[in-house]
């Protein structure tokens, strides 16, 4: 049972708690039901052991530990299904759920030589251990601030601006100066909210599309969902992939050997790389690239560059089409498309000569739709799925005010749908053959969280969340970095959480430091051989300067 209307209109609240291991087990079935080609066989759902606090350790009312828990245990379980096409037993599969939560602030759950993330951030020593990869896009408060929640003309309407990697062209939409000079972000935020709050949500929605800038009107969800754009997003399921019948009837690709599932391929035995734009130039001056993580924290094979957008982009686009004819890459079809990747994979090229691809595009609004093309990062997403709405109305705002979720959470968690979506379209290429197309939304996570049948969390539970950790209150005018800087730190004071060794994998002489520790794979198996392990650290963006070899690491 639930109450309808408690964080206002579209919201649906629990009658009572459950703990988040047992809200993990009913979640787990319910969005395996609603999961076209998943695992329907309920011994095999009922296997999944959940471990963990019965609390959250993310504060608000919205589910995301353990919805994001459940999608782990949905990329373990598939990853059984792969160990049996090795030819090995399925090993039993846990899920910590803290651990899962801490997932959610990947971005500073890392340590460098025993100071941590924040420490390192705050110091200015981060920017010693790697390139500047934001293009100054959070340089001094007017452009920090280019990024928040604010008020418009209409009483009770906010809307969420967002600068992306670059606010220069906002600010100067606004009629700010970009390189203006003020002397905190509080004054930066009254700036920019002097000059918002001159049009309506509506009207700055029309503004950010037709220069093609970053911003969306912070609905409820009940108002999300009757937009033409949700009701196109609801047709398709969370985790979304399909076999390309168009393409060519390629024989099925069996998984060779016994390796176990390193997590270089995340349960899949493959090598993964991280292609980025490099060069940094600044946006205004040449089509370049910037990136909002100074670490990464995924550890890829290889982390080179290609300059698609900027002169001589010719060479690196031959340099990407190798690396697809060599390998499985998940390429987006929007970047070279499936037809063209399989053309450039000739016949007798190696064991994977004759096999099918699998490719994902992963963007803010979904595959189809008026908005499908819209830009999007993880704030926009939230503000248009009502998330937003949801955690104002959580910390006692009235008038419409709107507050992010703590953590990047649907960016993080849309990674893990996405890697959900890739193992099964792996799965079905060693059984059934051929090329497989998968698609992931930022707001289609957000939207999954607000249904009526996962729920939200009572506010007298939420006051106890917010209680047990001592979390400062959050307001709309809080950038991310705010909101994890806020949590690491309640989560360090109170200890016990970031504390535990079992939650952590180690590195030694690494390009950042001579230790380093990140956070180990949520997904762990009983069958230490098979279980999932990082096997290379992070390395700066764009560290690897050779050709593309990734693609071919499998195996």
């Amino acid at each position: 049972m639930s109450s309808r209307g408690v964080y206002g209109p579209g919201t649906f609240t629990d009658d009572k708690f459950t703990p988040v291991p047992l809200e993990c087990k009913r979640i787990l079935k319910l969005l395996v039901k609603a999961t076209p080609g998943f695992t329907q066989d309920v011994a095999v759902l009922d296997s999944v052991s959940f471990v963990g606090g019965d609390y959250p350790i993310i504060p608000g009312p919205i589910k995301s530990q353990a919805v994001t828990a459940v999608i782990h245990a949905m990329a373990g379980i598939v990853g059984q299904e792969i160990l049996e096409l090795r030819g090995q037993k399925r090993s039993a599969l846990t899920i910590n759920t803290d651990q899962a939560g801490l997932y959610l602030a990947s971005p500073v759950t890392f340590s460098v030589d025993g100071r941590d993330a924040v420490q390192l951030i705050e110091s200015g020593q981060l920017d010693k251990l790697a390139p500047d990869t934001m293009n100054g896009a959070v340089e001094g408060p007017l452009k920090y601030r280019a990024m928040a929640i604010y008020p418009t003309k209409n009483p009770g309407e906010w809307y969420q601006w967002h600068g992306s990697n670059d606010p220069n062209p906002g600010l100067r939409l606004l009629g700010i100066d970009p390189d203006a000079r003020l002397p905190s972000n509080d004054a930066a935020y009254e700036l920019i909210k002097s000059r918002v709050s001159q049009y309506s949500a509506k009207e700055l929605d029309m503004m950010m599309t037709e220069h093609g800038l970053c911003g969306c009107t912070c609905y409820t969800p009940e108002a999300w969902r009757q937009t033409s754009m949700a009701k196109v997003l609801a047709r398709h399921p969370l985790i979304n992939y399909k076999r390309k019948l168009e393409t060519p009837d390629l024989p099925p690709s069996p998984f060779h050997g016994r390796a176990g599932p390193h997590y270089r391929g995340a349960c899949s035995g493959a090598g993964f790389g991280r292609v980025g734009c490099g060069g940094h130039p600044r946006p205004e001056e040449e089509l370049g690239g910037s990136d909002f993580a100074a670490v990464y924290l995924d550890c890829w094979k290889e982390n080179i560059r290609l300059g698609l957008g900027q002169r001589g982009w010719q060479g690196d686009a031959a340099r990407a089409a190798e690396g697809c004819r060599r390998g499985d890459s998940g390429i987006p079809d929007s970047l070279l498309g499936a037809e063209r990747i399989r053309a450039r994979r000739p016949p007798g090229h190696g064991q994977r000569a004759r096999t099918g691809i699998v490719y994902l595009d992963e963007n803010c609004f979904g595959p189809d739709g008026c908005w499908a093309e819209r830009p999007g990062w993880q704030q926009i997403a939230d503000a248009a799925a009502g998330s937003t709405y949801v955690m104002g109305r959580a910390y006692g705002y009235t008038n419409g005010e709107c507050v992010l979720p703590s953590l990047p959470i649907s960016d993080m968690s849309t990674g893990a749908v996405s890697l959900v979506a890739v193992l099964m379209a792996l799965r079905d290429r060693a059984k059934f053959g051929g090329s497989y197309y998968g698609a992931a939304a930022l707001t289609a996570y957000n939207t999954f969280t607000l249904q009526e049948e996962v729920g939200l969390y009572q506010p007298d539970v939420v006051a106890k969340i917010q209680e047990m950790w001592s979390f400062p209150k959050m307001t709309p005018e809080h950038h991310v970095y705010d909101l994890l800087f806020m949590l690491w730190k309640a989560w360090v004071k109170k200890g016990g959480l970031v504390d535990s060794e079992d939650f952590y994998a180690h590195f030694r002489d690494t390009a950042f430091g001579r230790n380093m520790k990140i956070l180990a794979p949520i997904i762990q198996y009983a069958n230490d051989e098979v279980n999932p392990r990082w096997i290379t650290p992070p390395q700066p963006y764009c560290y690897n300067t050779g050709a593309i070899a990734f693609a071919n690491a499998s195996g």
